[in-house]
């Protein structure tokens, strides 16, 4: 038993670098402020159109007469897009812009949402969902790129006793995002309802996917011209001794991904340079990425008791987590009777605990490393 935890040790304690005590930390560059409230907000957007299907599902469900199953069906369209993309995605990051990786994704998942209603259309007749199931998958797989590539742009500007605060701030954003969903969405559909192509008698879930898609369109002018991959000087204060090809997680929320940090460091003429067995050739860098995974324990991640607490943990929660996304305003409105704006409302309850507990855990997760560090 002594020997499997020195194992368990090793996988984890291979890269780890002192953190600087508080005199000594480095300060967030001014220029990633807006990057941080875009990030925040397309967190936010993320969840606000994920979301959004669970609220919309209660008339759309009246309207085309879906039974429980395909409610089911519907509901978790989004996981398999995600799952299906994450890893892919993680590693993608490390050849391409994260900035321009973001975007593309921001402008898929947005054309998804908008193309919601139309799928929804097509698949009217229940016996026949794969038009909306497909809508939806796409969506998910584009939305797997805000973690990987989110966890690449912090590792270029965020220096690592400053990073738990960060992230907390940034996946805040999902939370509120939940939250805002289940606030909005019913209020918005009261509003559109006859405006937006369906009857005036039912709630206007067509008009509410169309106003969101078209928000996330918005987002992507700031992100264009603000967003930047790292910094223009050396904020973070890296040397080449610093400098480690490694694969790097969030750990945080659905990010399965495996994402390949790249070191920026400062050369003699203060000039910022890549780490020099990247270099800027972007098939220099898939083939670092290929021997890493190919030289990776494998076969120790598989024993490590840690690796698989941390596997279960990460699917229990999900399991919790998605019961509630999917099911929550159903479970109001046919147990207690409750329309779609009630239903809604009781359902927020869950997403202000998880935000108030991410930033505090961020806060603390800090403060404990530096202290324990110094």
């Amino acid at each position: 038993d002594d020997d499997d935890d020195g194992d368990d040790d090793d996988l984890y304690s291979s890269n780890t670098q002192p953190l600087q005590s508080t005199s000594q930390q480095e300060s967030i560059d001014s220029e990633f402020y807006p990057i941080l409230a875009l990030c925040f907000c397309v967190t936010l957007l993320s969840a606000l159109d994920r979301v959004a299907m669970s609220i919309a599902i209660l008339p759309i469900s009246s309207e085309f007469g879906y039974s429980e199953t395909m409610k089911g069906q519907i509901s978790s369209a989004v996981s398999y897009g995600y799952g299906a993309a994450i890893l892919p995605i993680g590693l993608a990051v490390s050849v391409v812009s994260a900035r321009l990786l973001m975007m593309v994704g921001v402008f898929l998942w947005s054309l998804a949402t908008l193309g919601t209603p139309v799928m929804a259309e097509l698949s009217s007749n229940a016996s026949i969902l794969f038009p909306l199931l497909s809508i939806r998958a796409i969506m998910g797989s584009a939305e797997a790129v805000v973690l990987p590539t989110m966890q690449r742009i912090l590792a270029n500007w965020v220096p690592p006793e400053k990073k738990a605060t960060t992230l907390a701030i940034i996946l805040s954003g999902f939370q509120l995002g939940t939250v805002s969903a289940y606030l909005v969405s019913p209020w918005l559909m009261d509003q559109v309802s006859g405006l937006d192509g369906g009857a005036a008698d039912i709630e206007g879930w067509r008009g509410m996917f169309y106003i969101y898609g078209i928000t996330g369109l918005v987002w992507l002018l700031p992100w264009y011209f603000l967003a930047k991959d790292s910094p223009s000087k050396n904020s973070i204060g890296r040397t080449e001794e610093d400098c480690t090809e490694t694969f790097v997680n969030t750990m945080v929320e659905d990010d399965a991904s495996l994402v390949f940090q790249e070191c920026l460091v400062e050369s003699d003429d203060k000039d910022i340079v890549k780490d020099n067995r990247g270099g800027d050739n972007s098939f220099k860098r898939f083939e670092g990425i290929q021997l890493l995974v190919q030289s990776a324990p494998w076969a120790d991640f598989l024993k490590s008791r840690g690796v698989w607490g941390m596997m279960l943990a990460h699917a229990a929660k999900n399991f919790e987590l998605y019961n509630l996304l999917a099911w929550t305003p159903t479970f109001f409105s046919e147990q207690y009777g409750l329309n779609t704006k009630e239903s809604a409302l009781f359902s927020i309850g869950p997403s202000i605990c998880g935000m108030i507990g991410g930033l505090t855990a961020g806060n603390l997760a800090d403060f404990l490393l530096v202290k324990l560090s110094s």
